[in-house]
C-alpha cells in the first residue's frame, strides 16, 4: 500500500480529479507542516533560507529523538505533518508505523537533475529499506581526525593513541552523552573486518566479539588522556579551531557563532581520515544523520516534494549549512559559480561520501533503544573505569532482551531489510 502512495503522491488515497489537482499543486498560502528533529534555532535557519528560495510558508515543529520514550509522540507528529526531517535512527520505526511513504525513482531522478547527484556512498545507503528509498539525505557528517598539523598521517589506531598521548590532555573525542556509542562504532567500522553488530540469521549480538572489545579497549586508553569526556563532534572542531585543543576526532561546525568577526585570519582545521585497519573502506554515520521524508499525512504533495528536493540539495549560497550543525552537503554541486567545498573538512567529507561503504546502525524498529543501551554502557566504561569485555557482554545481553521483547523473528526480518 505504501509503495502505491509513493506513486500517487503523499495522500492516503487517490482523490478524484478536482481534488487531486488542488492537492498536488503547490499552495504557498497554506503553511507546509514540517517536523524537524533538531533545535529551534536551526528550525528558524531553515525558515529563513527557504523563505529566500520559495514563497511557501513553513510551520516547523521541533522534536528530539534522543529520548526513546518520546518516539511514539514523534511518530504521531510525523503522521500529522507534510514533511519530516528526522534522525536516520527513527527510520525503521517510522516505516513500521506507516508514518512515511517511499519515494519513487522518477522523483529521485528529478532531484538529481535539479540539485545535483547524491554522493555515491549516500545514494547506495541513505534511507534504503527493503529495496526502496524512504527519504533523501539532508545531512551527513563523518567523524574525522582534526588537528593543527597539515602533515599529520595516522595509519593505525596505535599511531593515533601515541599522538594523543604525546599531546598530554590536549586532544578529545566525542564522548558526551549520546555521542559515546557513535565514537565507539566509528572505531569498530574501521577495525572489525567481518560481521556487523548482529548475526543475520539469529540476530545474536556480535558486539561482544574480540574485534569490538579491542576497539573499546583502545577507546578507553585514549579517554584516559583526553582533555574532556563531555564533548560533541562540533565542540572538538571548535576547540581545535580556537586553539584550545591540539586535535582529536570530530566533525565540522559552520555555525555563525564560529565565524570570524574580528577581521583576522580564519584557521582552517586540518582534516584526515581516522585510521582504517580493514580491507574495505568502511564509514560510520551516526544517528544524528538527517533524512527528509514524506509523511503519510501529507496534504500538499507538490509543495512537499519541492521542499524535500531543496532541503537535500540546499545550495551553498543559501547559507543554510553555515547556520546548522545537523544539515550538510550530500550532493554534487551543479552550480559552477559556487564550485566545490571550501573547507578542509568539507573537501575530505565529500571524498569519504564518494568512495566508502557506509555501515548501518541498528535502525530497525526499536533502534533507538539498542543505541541508548550501547551509549550508556560505553559512557560508564570510560567514566567509571569498567572492564571493556564485561561492558560489551552487558550490551549483548540487553540487546537480546530488547530483541525478544519486540519479537525476534520480526527484528531479524527488519535487520535484513536494512540491506546490511
Amino acid at each position: 500500500m505504501l509503495s502505491s502512495l509513493a506513486i500517487l503522491g503523499c495522500n492516503s488515497s487517490e482523490p478524484d480529479s478536482a481534488t487531486k489537482s488542488a492537492s498536488t499543486s503547490a499552495r504557498s498560502d497554506v503553511p507546509l507542516r514540517v517536523v524537524f528533529d533538531g533545535p529551534e534555532q536551526e528550525a528558524e535557519a531553515i525558515k529563513r533560507s527557504y523563505g529566500s528560495a520559495a514563497e511557501q510558508v513553513l510551520s516547523i515543529s521541533c522534536v528530539n529523538s534522543r529520548d526513546p520514550g518520546r518516539l511514539g509522540e514523534i511518530i504521531d507528529q510525523v503522521k500529522n505533518s507534510d514533511v519530516a526531517i528526522v534522525s536516520q535512527a527513527t527510520l525503521g520505526a517510522l516505516i513500521k508505523n506507516e508514518a512515511i511513504v517511499d519515494i519513487n525513482d522518477d522523483i529521485l531522478t528529478e532531484y538529481d537533475s535539479k540539485y545535483g547527484r547524491s554522493y555515491i556512498a549516500i545514494d547506495n545507503s541513505s534511507a534504503r529499506y527493503d529495496g526502496s528509498r524512504w527519504g533523501v539525505a539532508a545531512g551527513a557528517k563523518p567523524l574525522a581526525v582534526l588537528s593543527t598539523d597539515p602533515d599529520l598521517s595516522l595509519a593505525t589506531w596505535d599511531d593515533y593513541f601515541t599522538w594523543v598521548n604525546d599531546g598530554k590532555e590536549s586532544c578529545a573525542e566525542p564522548l558526551a552523552e549520546h555521542w559515546a556509542a557513535s565514537s565507539f562504532l566509528n572505531r569498530c567500522s574501521r577495525q572489525v573486518e567481518r560481521g556487523w553488530l548482529f548475526d543475520r540469521l539469529s540476530l545474536a549480538p556480535l558486539i561482544k566479539q574480540d574485534g569490538y572489545v579491542d576497539a573499546l579497549e583502545g577507546l578507553k586508553q585514549c579517554a584516559a588522556v583526553y582533555k574532556s569526556l563531555d564533548m560533541t563532534p562540533t565542540q572538538v572542531y571548535a576547540g581545535v579551531r580556537e586553539g584550545k585543543l591540539l586535535g582529536g576526532i570530530g566533525a565540522e561546525t559552520l555555525q555563525i557563532g564560529l565565524e570570524n568577526e574580528g577581521g583576522t585570519d580564519v584557521f582552517d582545521v586540518s582534516t584526515s581520515s581516522c585510521p582504517i585497519e580493514t580491507e574495505t573502506k568502511r564509514l560510520w554515520l551516526g544517528p544524528e544523520t538527517m533524512l527528509a521524508c514524506l509523511s503519510t499525512g501529507c496534504r500538499q504533495t507538490e509543495a512537499s516534494r519541492q521542499f524535500l528536493g531543496w532541503i537535500s540539495g540546499a545550495t551553498r549560497e543559501s547559507g543554510l549549512h553555515r547556520q546548522t550543525d545537523s544539515l550538510s552537503p550530500t550532493r554534487e554541486s551543479i552550480d559552477i559559480a559556487v564550485g566545490g567545498e571550501t573547507t578542509g573538512y568539507g573537501r575530505w567529507a565529500k571524498e569519504q561520501l564518494t568512495d566508502s561503504l557506509i555501515v548501518t546502525g541498528p535502525w530497525m524498529s526499536g533502534g533507538a533503544r539498542y543505541y541508548q543501551v550501547l551509549d550508556q554502557e560505553i559512557r560508564a566504561c570510560l567514566t567509571d573505569n569498567k572492564d571493556p569485555r564485561q561492558t560489551l557482554d552487558r550490551v549483548a545481553s540487553a540487546w537480546d532482551s530488547i530483541t525478544d521483547e519486540l519479537g525476534r523473528d520480526q527484528q531479524i526480518a527488519a535487520w535484513r531489510k536494512l540491506d546490511v
